[in-house]
């Protein structure tokens, strides 16, 4: 396991606040749940691979992606994510690349994934949607219309600008979401997305 020291810290830090910032806007001008009715993603109907749910367990996800490049263990946690209020202190990120998984106990949950980076890994919606490096702007447009169209520019810091929208999690919750990250009309990235 990896330890995070000061200065690495304090940059994910400097990261995490302007991520926030970004992700707040680009979330904010995207929700409004009475604008988007029907279009949400639940994380239980969002499956890895075809077959896992996106919040599983550790043991599953290293068994379906094989073992993880690197794990670091966060102890200074500047913004809420799925496992806040149970693992307050520190949590465990496993790495395939840049793509990212939030573990608490035993309990694994996706956190970020670049589809450009890691091709062989997709996610099925509803046993229809397919997201993966080739799932295209109007692919997604023929699911979730009202989503696709609030489409804006987002600058991610040392990764440049992408087009982004975002989805609830469901129709009430639009506290977290999902963050959709395209690219020359290509999905390139996905987060499971808490505001700070």
């Amino acid at each position: 396991m990896l330890t995070i020291n000061k200065s690495t810290l304090l940059f994910l830090l400097f990261l995490a606040t302007f991520l926030c910032f970004n992700f707040d806007t680009v979330f904010a001008q995207n929700q409004s749940t009475s604008e988007l009715g029907s279009e949400y993603m639940t994380p239980d109907s969002l499956l890895i691979m075809g077959s896992l749910q996106t919040l599983t367990t550790k043991e599953s996800l290293i068994t379906t992606l094989g073992e993880p490049d690197s794990t670091v263990v966060v102890r200074e946690i500047e913004c809420p994510n799925y496992f806040y209020r149970y693992c307050p202190n520190e949590y465990e990120r496993l790495y395939w690349g840049n793509s990212h998984f939030e573990v608490c106990n035993d309990k694994a949950i996706v956190s970020v994934i670049y589809f450009s980076e890691n091709e062989d890994i997709n996610l099925i919606y509803k046993g229809e949607v397919e997201l993966s490096h080739q799932t295209t702007v109007d692919y997604m447009r023929q699911y979730f219309p009202t989503a696709v169209e609030k489409m804006g520019d987002i600058k991610v810091y040392q990764e440049g600008t992408y087009q982004s929208f975002s989805l609830p999690v469901k129709p009430e919750h639009a506290e977290s979401g999902w963050l959709f990250f395209f690219r020359e009309n290509k999905l390139k990235r996905l987060d499971y997305w808490f505001p700070c």
